[in-house]
């Protein structure tokens, strides 16, 4: 229910051609990703995404990673305060280097372990354009 509540905002904000978009402290669930993944990829005018405070463990980062893609607009991402695990973080990893105006990535107090942030640090080699990470 919360998910399609979301998806139905996000496709309307897509519409509209949102800039900013705060989800933060929403208790996403794995239903809730799975909702708002198709969506969210509809926000390519997208500039500020922010899913901090959601608890989004493995199988949300993995499905939240796919539509990342094509938000080629994004310039802030903040993922602080979540459940990221080592897979977790690898699939945000996976799609950090096609994120070619991202600026600003907010990852702190996450699970991620030493192969997530490997990930992470590797993938970011690729990510020229940032300016912050926290």
């Amino acid at each position: 229910e919360a998910g399609g509540g979301w998806a139905a905002v996000l496709g309307r904000a897509a519409e509209l051609g949102w800039s900013t978009l705060d989800m933060s402290f929403n208790d996403l669930d794995s239903d809730s990703a799975t909702a708002i993944a198709a969506p969210l990829a509809l926000l390519t005018s997208l500039q500020t995404l922010d899913l901090s405070g959601n608890n989004l463990d493995s199988d949300c980062a993995t499905v939240i990673a796919a539509p990342l893609v094509l938000l080629t607009s994004l310039r802030t991402l903040d993922l602080h305060y979540n459940s990221l695990d080592s897979d977790g973080a690898t699939a945000i990893a996976d799609q950090l280097p096609l994120l070619t105006a991202l600026q600003t990535l907010h990852l702190r107090e996450n699970r991620a372990g030493a192969a997530g942030w490997t990930a992470i640090a590797d993938a970011l080699e690729a990510v020229t354009s940032l300016t912050s990470l926290n």
